[in-house]
């Protein structure tokens, strides 16, 4: 088999018209797997021409499917949806098996986008096979503003899911041990954090978010965040309170 059959192709661009941005939804046209919210899959990017071309490859698979292990089982690895946070990371939804529970799952996979290294893994509730050409439930999703894949379950529940961790990263070595923490930012414009350690992990706060005519006069046409200790759901232990930050809330005036 060849390394390459064919020959490069000439660029034909064409014109389309621009589609809206959707505010609750990540950049187009790496929020979701069609594009945009329209699923109209007009994607204002550049193809491959084929010239010079370069694969990357990741195994996605479980460790039992690994080739290094025969024979392998459950060596399936099936990304539907692939989309792209505002660092660049590739965000997977990646359909898997248990032959031996007769379960089909989908692993939300989050990669590197230079190095296709898993950084972080999460699997979605499973559901039994069904026929051929079967997607458990979860395989398709998109990625909000806020970077959370908003995804359905098997379960028939909405889920939001994010993935903070390596957002401190940048703040190595003067922090050790950056695993523990997490930065966000959130922001009139996120613009202004450009050159900023950890600035790309920005939210940025919409003119029409705050309600100008809802809830406590005081508090109208305000934004609020507030940071607390997290305990673990379902149990009575938590972190060390010695070493814990106050609990804080933050309060964003509009803009004059």
């Amino acid at each position: 088999m060849p390394l390459f059959i064919g020959h490069a192709a000439v660029e034909k661009p064409i014109d389309a018209a621009p589609l809206p941005q959707n505010p609750g939804m990540s950049a187009n046209p790496g929020s979701n797997a069609h594009d945009d919210s329209y699923m109209s899959d007009t994607y204002a990017i550049r193809g491959p021409l084929g010239k010079s071309p370069q694969v990357r490859s990741a195994w996605l698979a479980t460790l039992q499917g690994d080739p290094r292990f025969y024979p392998p089982t459950d060596p399936v690895a099936i990304p539907v949806v692939i989309t792209f946070d505002q660092a660049g990371y590739l965000v997977a939804g990646v359909i898997k098996f248990r032959s031996a529970d007769q379960l089909a799952y989908v692993q939300l996979t989050l990669i590197h986008p230079e190095t296709l290294a898993t950084r972080a893994t999460f699997d979605l509730p499973g559901e039994s096979t069904g026929e051929a050409h079967f997607r458990p439930a979860g395989a398709y999703f998109y990625l909000d503003h806020l970077d959370r894949v908003v995804v359905g379950t098997a379960d028939r529940d909405l889920w939001l899911v994010t993935h903070a961790k390596g957002s401190a990263d940048s703040y190595f070595p003067a922090v050790a041990n950056t695993d523990k923490f997490f930065v966000y930012y959130f922001a009139w414009d996120c613009d202004v954090l450009t050159g900023v350690l950890g600035g790309e992990y920005c939210a940025p706060i919409p003119d029409d978010l705050p309600p100008p005519d809802a809830g406590d006069p005081s508090l109208r046409q305000t934004f609020t965040v507030a940071l607390r200790a997290y305990i673990a759901a379902g149990t009575h232990t938590g972190p060390d309170s010695s070493k814990l930050l106050k609990p804080r809330i933050f309060t964003f005036a509009p803009k004059r």
